[in-house]
């Protein structure tokens, strides 16, 4: 835009020249800046539906991790069971 104000001063560029310099500019800026605010909306909506996930997620852990410390395992047969599928978790029945 400094360009095409300078070349007014000299006189090399009409009045009117300027003007529709300064109108493909602002269109461009415009359409700029609708670009970024879509970008943000998308990516708004994009983390809103990935922290409902988790929320969801996290509610299903919760209650499994309550089902499971509220459940009782009992052995249908004297022995010990040294693995029960849950990381550190045993099940020790007695003989």
């Amino acid at each position: 835009m400094a360009l095409v104000k300078n070349l007014e001063f000299t006189g090399d560029v009409n009045r009117q020249e300027v003007i529709r310099t300064e109108r493909a500019l602002n269109e461009a800026m415009s359409r700029l800046i609708v670009r970024k605010n879509r970008y943000f909306e998308e990516a708004n909506t994009e983390l809103i539906k990935a922290e409902d996930g988790i929320a969801q997620n996290e509610q299903i852990l919760a209650h499994r991790r309550n089902q499971f410390e509220n459940s009782m395992f009992k052995a249908v047969v004297p022995g010990i069971v040294k693995i029960f599928g849950l990381r550190r978790w045993a099940v020790y029945c007695g003989r």
